[in-house]
């Protein structure tokens, strides 16, 4: 018997971004069907230049998938670019996004993602308005956005349905949310073992108290309790909604760690330590960039455990050392950072307001850099 299932047959309606939500601005998110997904696009950039180009990959699965760019603004290299990577794909079937952006990347052995993957369709609007390429594949809600600079993953669409001072506020509440949660337990562990001639003495005094009698060493306690939040996450993950996520994981590890002070396994400090790690790394707005860093906290504490601040600073230097020598489509990985271009720093480390953003993110290449006339601002 051939069962037939029309397009739009099955599947859900538009909704709220599961990952990606926001206090303000719009609320709709991408679906499974890349009809309306387009749809969504056209409603917000009606202008003819905006190009769609279909391709069917996948030798069993003929997956649709659509690339997607403005005429005039994005850069043709990047766009003939990818239509040759995507055309040079041979794999039985695509069944999400991810399966094209492993095979695009630039990158492969890294674990830095150099193609950004998002469930808004105002962020993609966004990211064609500034000269980019997006990649829609049809059966998933993530689109993809080429080139990808480091910074984005860093960047919420908050900080753009909002005043400037508020946006740059939050923007850096949220680096120090990341730099606490990729230090602050190597920062403990090599205090704590290597370097107690920094504390104060009270201070000290507290944290030799509240590890007296304990039978394992203090990069041993952070191993277990960081392995023991990983596992209450995904368990957390995979858990019903009727019983939570976030909260479950948040509760979970902070009766674990208690437990396991009563029972004399751990101190009391790691367990504040880890529970502060894992709220600030929630912090985090993309999903994909929160699991490469909680996975670079991991040797991060190795090297503190064995080497004190000094392993820290080893492991920062090759952190960055490799950041700085990725490309995404030729485009610097760490631009406009690195290489410094002083007109792109009016989005990364404040968030400037729209009429002084008068040019499109520097280093992309774009046909027209303009974004915003000269008298966009209103004089007064």
């Amino acid at each position: 018997m051939n069962l037939r299932l029309s397009s739009n047959s099955a599947g859900r309606s538009v909704g709220e971004p599961t990952t990606e939500r926001t206090a303000r601005g719009p609320q709709d998110g991408f679906v499974e069907d890349i009809d309306i997904n387009l749809a969504l696009i056209r409603k917000r950039i009606k202008t003819p230049s905006l190009k769609v180009e279909s391709l069917k990959i996948g030798k069993q699965t003929k997956t649709e998938v659509a690339l997607i760019y403005i005429k005039g603004i994005a850069n043709d290299e990047i766009v003939k670019e990818l239509n040759s990577r995507l055309a040079k794909i041979q794999i039985d079937g695509i069944l999400d996004s991810h399966y094209l952006e492993s095979m695009i990347d630039d990158n492969r052995l890294s674990p830095f993602p150099t193609v950004y993957s998002t469930e808004r369709p105002d962020r993609i609007c966004a990211s064609l308005l500034d000269g980019k390429v997006a990649i829609i594949t049809d059966g998933t809600p993530y689109a993809l956005t080429a080139p990808t600079l480091f910074v984005e993953f860093l960047h919420s669409s908050d900080d753009y349905y909002n005043s400037s001072i508020v946006a740059t506020t939050i923007r850096w509440v949220r680096f120090l949310g990341l730099f606490i949660t990729l230090i602050l337990p190597a920062f403990f562990v090599a205090m704590t073992t290597f370097h107690q001639d920094l504390l104060q003495t009270p201070l000290l005094i507290r944290l030799a108290a509240g590890r007296e009698g304990l039978p394992y060493p203090v990069l041993v306690e952070a191993i277990f309790m960081v392995i023991t939040y990983e596992l209450v996450r995904e368990a957390g993950l995979r858990m019903p909604k009727t019983f939570g996520n976030a909260a479950i994981t948040i509760f979970g590890l902070v009766l674990i760690g208690q437990a396991a002070v009563q029972a004399g396994i751990i101190g009391p400090v790691m367990t504040v330590v880890i529970s502060v790690t894992a709220l600030t790394s929630f912090i985090l707005p993309n999903y994909a960039f929160y699991q490469i860093i909680r996975l670079c906290g991991f040797p991060l504490l190795l090297l503190a455990g064995l080497f004190g601040f000094m392993g820290i600073l080893v492991g920062l230097m090759f952190g960055l050392t490799h950041l700085v020598s990725l490309r995404s489509f030729g485009v610097p990985y760490f631009s406009p950072v690195s290489p410094a271009i002083k007109e792109g720093w009016k989005d990364v480390f404040i968030r400037a307001p729209w009429w002084a953003m008068e040019t499109r993110t520097p280093g992309l290449g774009v046909k027209n850099e303009v974004r915003a006339g000269e008298n966009s601002k209103i004089k007064s």
